[in-house]
């Protein structure tokens, strides 16, 4: 889960643990949080690329620790940032897209605890890797943030 609060006394731990559970309590339900259509979705992804040469084309089983990697992040979606489509890769990935547009779109490959990423905002490019140690990293976030918002 994303940390609120950066403080240390009695009264951040208070607060930081008081706004986590409204949010935890958020995301349970149908309009903020890890709704119904998404666990679905990442199902029937799931479903569709558990064996070898899932696609017919030889392509990998996405591996359990991918399947939880992926739902960890999708919990983590802080609110005000839209759903993003879901599919499985060749490669044994499960991909992330936001597609708001040809030049608004960020897509996301997560496998074996890494996140790779390609985004287009306006003229501007951007890709990179990164490893998942602790829930998203804050300049992705940031970037998801700024593509998906209208």
């Amino acid at each position: 889960m994303t940390r609120i609060t950066t403080g240390f006394s009695d009264a951040a731990r208070t607060v930081s643990r008081s706004i986590e559970s409204q949010s935890s309590g958020l995301r349970c339900s149908e309009t903020f949080g890890l709704d119904s259509q998404l666990r679905e979705e990442l199902a029937e992804v799931w479903g569709e690329c558990q064996e070898p040469n899932w696609d017919g084309f030889r392509g990998l089983p996405v591996s359990r620790d991918t399947l939880r990697q992926v739902y960890h992040l999708l919990e983590e979606i802080p609110t005000g940032i839209t759903a993003p489509s879901l599919s499985a890769h060749p490669d044994g990935a499960i991909a992330m897209e936001w597609y708001l547009s040809k030049n608004r779109q960020i897509v996301l490959s997560v496998v074996d605890g890494e996140i790779h990423y390609a985004a287009k905002f306006g003229a501007n490019r951007h890709h990179g890797s990164f490893a998942i140690v602790d829930g998203w990293p804050k300049s992705l976030l940031s970037l998801i943030s700024k593509i998906t918002k209208t």
